[in-house]
């Protein structure tokens, strides 16, 4: 049975900010810039989608994504970040559990990575990387069909 969190978490989130604010005290960062873009769907049968990229990404000179240059595959790469997967919630921790089943970044496929989740207000979330002190992601209930 679904944990109360994760049925709270069940639809489609529109992202609203991302900002890294690291444990060890340096600098935040704003990895996407600082209007980035983004969506995380959270399905009932337990799998969930993130999709997040930087809104100034420049296409490709050929028009073919199979035929980019290094360079253009190079920024591609960091201006856009993806993953899905199975997903559960601990209502106790008020963490969620994402499961990379798939990822943009190798080294996450197969990997466990915990979110904490907070409440800011109705319809908005924050979420961060669990044990890391990383205040990640906000994110806004509620995108609506054709946007």
């Amino acid at each position: 049975m679904p944990s109360d969190l994760q049925t709270r978490l069940i639809g489609v989130w529109k992202l609203l900010s991302w900002v890294e604010t690291p444990v060890d005290g340096s600098a935040e960062r704003l990895p996407l810039g600082e209007h980035p873009s983004g969506i995380i769907i959270y399905h009932p049968d337990g799998y969930m989608s993130a999709q997040l990229m930087r809104v100034d990404r420049r296409p490709f000179a050929s028009g073919d994504w199979s035929a980019g240059t290094a360079a253009e595959y190079q920024a591609e790469a960091t201006s856009y970040f993806a993953y899905c997967g199975p997903f559960h919630a601990d209502d106790d921790s008020q963490t969620v559990i994402h499961t990379a089943e798939l990822s943009l970044f190798p080294n996450w496929t197969g990997q466990v990575l915990g979110r904490q989740a907070s409440s800011r207000q109705r319809g908005q979330s924050r979420g961060g990387d669990a044990g890391t002190g990383c205040d990640a992601d906000g994110w806004g209930r509620g995108l609506k069909s054709g946007r």
